[in-house]
């Protein structure tokens, strides 16, 4: 039963679980799992904190390229809408004084 539980957990625990042999007066397993589960926990708490600052600060970077890359397209749409000149509209109609009363053939 020790070994069928033991190859039931992570791999990773599996393999110091199956070497362990159980004698009168040591920890039974639910205490040695607290126990793995406390050691996993003080190793990873300070990994995650640590991913988790640098992820912040990755995040902030990205926001400030994000801003610049903004900020720098508004100037020069800015400076575009400047140097663009309106186009004369011609008109065929207003130029001529009398509009054509009738067609140009029915004379």
């Amino acid at each position: 039963m020790w070994l069928r539980f033991a190859r039931l957990g992570p791999e990773m625990y599996s393999r110091y679980l199956a070497m362990l042999q159980w004698r009168e007066g040591e920890d039974k397993v639910g205490v040695l799992i607290n126990k793995l589960r406390i050691y996993e926990d003080t190793v990873t708490a300070p990994f995650r904190t640590h991913v988790s600052s640098v992820e912040t600060r990755l995040a902030e970077q990205v926001q400030s390229l994000i801003e610049e890359g903004h900020q720098k397209l508004k100037k020069e749409l800015k400076e575009e809408i400047y140097h663009i000149s309106p186009e004369p509209i011609r008109v065929s109609a207003i130029r001529s004084k009398y509009l054509p009363a009738t067609p140009q053939g029915n004379l």
